[in-house]
């Protein structure tokens, strides 16, 4: 992707870097280019440039939530020019495992509360909000481990991690998400509701990057 283009039609002088799967090395094609300007302009949004779309992270230089700055860990500058985002990344690979066990504790705590709700009665929605303490415990083990939460890379990462409790907690994980039982006709059936509920709930033009990405997820061979 052209982010230099992109930067100078949709944000230009304003800091900004790329990050997410992007910038770890070894992104499959279903990963976003997730960008990050640093201009404070407000909610995230979808960005198209050329043939290839972007999720834009409207973010602010003085961010202070740990879920936040953990996201900026390894972040790639794209653009800079008062070497402000550069003093900030220095200072968050300063604070980083600091940052990871707060977001930790975040995660752990929106897990309990998932959970909790989930047990207020058998209603539509429990099943939902046990999902989401799934998905809230697998970051917090993640960042245990000082790995930056992924959801494409969750299977390959837990797999990297062994033994002790860790290993338990990961079998409960993936039994609730079916993460062992993901094959490429499921998440491509999977990922039309997935662009309904996101054109429902967020109306901001996600669904788009997640049809774009359908039918080519992978899976980690082992």
């Amino acid at each position: 992707m052209d982010l230099p283009g992109l930067l100078a039609e949709h944000a230009p002088g304003a800091p900004a870097g790329l990050g997410g799967c992007r910038n770890s090395g070894s992104p499959y094609p279903c990963c976003d280019h997730d960008v990050y300007i640093f201009d404070g302009a407000g909610p995230d949004n979808i960005a198209v440039h050329g043939k290839e779309t972007a999720t834009i992270h409207h973010c602010s230089i003085k961010e202070a939530d740990s879920c936040s700055l953990a996201r900026y860990v390894g972040l790639d500058i794209i653009s800079d020019p008062e070497w402000e985002l550069q003093t900030m990344l220095v200072n968050i690979g300063e604070r980083k495992n600091a940052i990871y066990s707060d977001c930790m504790r975040n995660s752990l705590v929106n897990s309990l509360f998932c959970t909790a709700r989930s047990k207020d009665g058998p209603g539509p929605f429990a099943a939902c909000w046990v999902k989401c303490a799934a998905v809230y415990l697998a970051d917090a083990i993640m960042l245990y481990h000082g790995i930056r939460p992924s959801p494409a890379h969750m299977l390959q990462d837990f797999h990297g991690i062994k033994g002790g409790r860790t290993g338990s907690l990961f079998s409960i994980v993936s039994e609730c998400l079916g993460m062992e039982r993901a094959t490429p006709v499921l998440l491509n059936r999977m990922s039309k509701s997935a662009a309904g509920f996101s054109d429902l709930a967020e109306g901001n033009g996600r669904s788009s990057i997640i049809l774009q990405r359908r039918g080519t997820s992978q899976r980690p061979r082992f």
